[in-house]
């Protein structure tokens, strides 16, 4: 838990305003006991990632400490690490946990993902698909060079689901993610990331966001980052 006098600490890093738009965005997704310590914000702060507006730098910050502690390795090895050592200590973690798939998970997962299974279908441009298995969850992430497979355990615990996009149009792929509500039905939606990361178009945001209107998905506005090409 971060006190008061450390965050009085932390406005010599960033604004106020830079502050209250991290806190608020690490709270939402990860406020559920899995938090940073103040010397890892402390790290991501003094190295500027929250002011990086073409990678959603917090989402692989934060995912790349959820490997390492998964992994059973020192998670502060973030520690002093700029942007680009971030994302390959990220990628290179990535590749590591798409080993560690059981049959006792897989049987877990399909259970915890049965209540989307009907989500599946096309909207718009784009054709949604509920990521339905352990191992289409490691396939996604081995073909789109990002950790979604590293969200397993969320996935499990029925804090997480995850789809494949596919814009029919353009033929381009996404991973959708959107976090689970108290009661474990209700989504929200959390990022939508191309190939290692990237950006979406503007045509497959708009699609997403027809999706999360059909299926009274919320898009909270501290998590509307990914959405951006739709917005502006």
């Amino acid at each position: 838990m971060i006190s008061n006098k450390q965050i009085q600490e932390l406005t010599s890093l960033a604004t106020p305003e830079e502050l209250d738009i991290f806190f608020t965005r690490l709270n939402y997704n990860y406020g559920g006991g899995e938090v940073l310590s103040f010397k890892q914000i402390e790290s991501f702060l003094e190295k500027k990632m929250h002011t990086t507006t073409t990678v959603d730098m917090l989402t692989v910050y934060v995912d790349t400490i959820r490997m390492l502690r998964l992994l059973k390795k020192d998670e502060n090895e973030v520690l002093g690490l700029d942007e680009n050592s971030i994302k390959s200590l990220h990628d290179k973690l990535s590749s590591e946990y798409g080993n560690t798939i059981t049959e006792i998970k897989s049987a877990e997962y399909k259970e915890s993902i049965a209540p989307f299974i009907n989500l599946t279908g096309d909207y718009g441009t784009v054709r949604v698909e509920l990521i339905s298995s352990l191992k289409e969850l490691n396939d996604e992430g081995s073909s789109m060079n990002h950790c979604i497979a590293t969200y397993s355990d969320i996935i499990i615990r029925k804090q997480y689901v995850g789809f494949r996009v596919i814009n029919k149009e353009n033929k381009e792929r996404l991973t959708l993610g959107c976090l689970r509500g108290p009661n474990s039905n209700l989504l929200f939606f959390n990022q939508l990331k191309g190939w290692g990361n990237s950006p979406a178009s503007k045509e497959s945001c708009n699609g997403i966001i027809e999706f999360c209107d059909l299926n009274k998905i919320t898009i909270p506005y501290s998590e509307s980052f990914d959405l951006r090409p739709a917005l502006v």
